[in-house]
């Protein structure tokens, strides 16, 4: 899924630490700097294919809103991926997921 597009406006205009504050479109000037954006670019991008699943109690009864889940797992997959399988992925990730807070049992 890429970007939304106010995000990807933002992110051409505006000046970043990391391109030694400068603006990712004046980096279109020549093919050296173009290929510096386009790495600088995709390292942005890869933000918006990473998949969240959260952990609740089986008792939704009441809905979620305002309910803390008991663990978070992440992971990057490719968002063309069925979302079951993306789910599935961050779930299998290595890693340590998001702990249940203390006093809480699963």
């Amino acid at each position: 899924m890429p970007a939304p597009p106010e995000l990807r406006l933002d992110f051409l205009t505006s000046n970043s630490g990391a391109l030694e504050n400068r603006m990712p479109i004046d980096l279109l000037k020549n093919d050296r700097e173009y290929r510096t954006l386009r790495a600088f670019a995709k390292a942005q991008a890869s933000g918006f294919s990473r998949t969240f699943v959260n952990a609740f109690t089986a008792d939704v009864s009441e809905g979620l809103a305002g309910r803390e889940p008991l663990s978070t797992c992440a992971t990057e997959i490719d968002p063309r991926h069925p979302p079951w399988k993306r789910a599935l992925e961050a779930v299998r990730a290595p890693g340590l997921p998001v702990p249940a807070r203390q006093g809480t049992e699963l």
